[in-house]
C-alpha cells in the first residue's frame, strides 16, 4: 500500500481590520445592557497544513471590561482522490470510508466537527494488463460552509498585549473496507476557512448601580466575592445575597460603605460540605433614600466536585501542553498521559497552591494519534480526563 498527499500549494493568512460587530450580544453588562463587541477575522485558503497556528490580537484593558469571548469558524473543503489497483494478478473491487475532521482550539474553547463518506465499490482492472486500473473521485465538497462556534467566560488568557495563538486543525483519514493492500491512493484537499474571534465587553464606565464589577473566585467550597465601586458614598450600604434557585434571595452579609470614591469590597463565604447544586449570588446597593440597585447575578456549581473541570491547550499538541482549570487547584496533582489501551506513558506529580494553569512538558513527542490526559487532585479526590491529540 502507498499513500500520497500532494504538496502544499499555498497558505494564505489575512488579518482584517478590527471592527465593531452588529450582532445580538452574547454577554450582558452588570446593568443588563448588551455588551459591545469587537471582531477580528483571519482566513486560510488553499492546500493548508493539517494543523495551523493562527494569531489574534489580545484584548486591551483600556478598551473596557471583557465579559466573554466567542470563536466562530466557517469551513469549506473539497477533495479529489485517485485510487489505483496495483495488483498484477487479478481485478480487485475496492470500497472505503473517508473521514474528515475540522476543529478550533483556544484557551477555554474546543469545538470540532467531522464528516464521513462511503466511496465505491470500484471494480479496478488488473495492473499491467487492463486499461481501467484507476478511478478518479471528485471534486467532492466534504465540508460545505460548515459552521463551528464556541464561547467562553474564562477571559483572562485573552486580555493584555501581544498575540493569542489559536490552533486550527483540518485533516482526513480513510479506511479500506473491501479490496487488498496492493493499491495506491492520492488525496488532494483544498480548503477555504474563515475564523472570527469576537470580544464582548462593557465600556470602562461606572454602571448605574455604582458597582463597576462583581466577581467570584472559588477554591473548592471556599468562595471569595469581590465587588468594585466608583463614586461611592458613605450613605450607601451593601448586602451580599444568596439564592438556590436564582429567584428567591436571602442576605448573607450587610455593611456600610467603607469610603468614598472607588472602593474594593471582599466577602468570604464557605459552602456547606454537603452542598450539591448551584448557588446564585448578587450584591444589593441601597442609597440614603432606601432605593436599591443590584449587581449582576453570578452562579457557582457544586454538583461537579467529584470531577475536575479542565481544558487542554493547544490540542492537537506538541511536546508542551497547558492544563487550564475552571477552579483554583491546591495540593498534590498527579498527571498521567495514557494511551487508548490504558497504558500510562508518562507520570508527573506537582504540588500547587491556588493555581489555575499547569504547564506540562512531555519527555518525548508521542506518536501521532489520540491519547488521554488524566489529572487527579490527591487532596480533594477530583479528577479530570481529557482527550489529547498529537500530530
Amino acid at each position: 500500500m502507498r499513500l500520497f498527499y500532494k504538496a502544499l500549494t499555498c497558505v494564505a493568512f489575512i488579518l482584517l481590520a478590527t471592527f465593531p460587530e452588529n450582532l445580538v450580544a452574547q454577554c450582558t453588562c452588570s446593568n443588563g445592557d448588551p455588551a459591545d463587541s469587537v471582531v477580528q477575522v483571519q482566513t486560510l485558503s488553499g492546500s493548508i497544513p493539517f494543523s495551523s497556528v493562527v494569531n489574534f490580537s489580545k484584548f486591551p484593558v483600556s478598551t473596557g471590561s471583557l465579559s466573554c469571548v466567542t470563536m466562530r469558524g466557517t469551513v469549506t473543503t473539497t477533495i479529489n482522490m485517485d485510487l489505483v489497483n496495483r495488483d498484477s494478478t487479478s481485478r480487485i473491487t475496492y470500497e472505503m470510508v473517508y473521514t474528515r475532521v475540522t476543529s478550533i482550539t483556544a484557551p477555554g474553547i474546543s469545538v470540532s466537527k467531522n464528516v464521513s463518506r462511503d466511496y465505491g465499490p470500484f471494480d479496478l482492472g488488473q495492473a499491467t494488463v487492463d486499461p481501467d486500473t484507476m478511478v478518479h473521485v471528485g471534486p467532492d465538497v466534504v465540508f460545505n460552509n460548515t459552521f463551528l462556534s464556541k464561547s467562553t467566560s474564562n477571559v483572562v488568557p485573552y486580555i493584555g498585549t501581544g498575540n493569542l495563538a489559536v490552533t486550527y486543525f483540518n485533516n482526513g483519514s480513510f479506511l479500506m473496507t473491501q479490496g487488498n493492500d496492493n493499491y495506491g491512493l492520492d488525496v488532494a484537499a483544498q480548503s477555504n476557512v474563515t475564523l472570527r474571534l469576537s470580544y464582548y465587553y462593557c465600556p470602562n464606565a461606572v454602571l448605574a448601580t455604582g458597582i463597576r464589577s462583581f466577581d467570584i473566585l472559588r477554591d473548592n467550597h471556599s468562595l471569595s466575592l469581590t465587588w468594585l465601586t466608583e463614586n461611592d458614598l458613605l450613605s450607601n450600604s451593601y448586602s451580599v445575597e444568596l439564592s438556590h434557585n436564582g429567584i428567591d434571595f436571602t442576605t448573607l452579609d450587610q455593611r456600610q460603605a467603607a469610603s468614598t470614591g472607588s472602593v474594593l469590597y471582599n466577602y468570604k463565604f464557605t459552602a456547606p460540605s454537603g452542598e450539591n447544586g448551584s448557588m446564585y449570588f448578587r450584591v444589593r446597593q441601597t442609597d440614603m433614600k432606601g432605593i436599591s440597585h443590584f449587581s449582576a447575578v453570578k452562579s457557582v456549581s457544586f454538583s461537579n466536585l467529584g470531577s475536575m473541570s479542565a481544558t487542554l491547550f493547544p490540542n492537537p499538541a506538541g511536546k508542551h501542553v497547558q492544563v487550564q482549570f475552571q477552579n483554583l487547584q491546591s495540593g498534590t496533582l498527579d498527571v498521567d498521559l495514557v494511551s487508548t489501551v490504558g497504558q500510562v506513558l508518562q507520570h508527573n506529580r506537582f504540588v500547587v497552591n491556588k493555581t489555575s494553569t499547569l504547564p506540562l512538558d512531555l519527555d518525548s513527542q508521542p506518536r501521532k494519534g489520540m491519547y488521554w490526559l488524566r489529572v487527579r487532585n490527591l487532596q480533594t479526590g477530583e479528577q479530570s480526563v481529557n482527550r489529547l491529540t498529537f500530530l
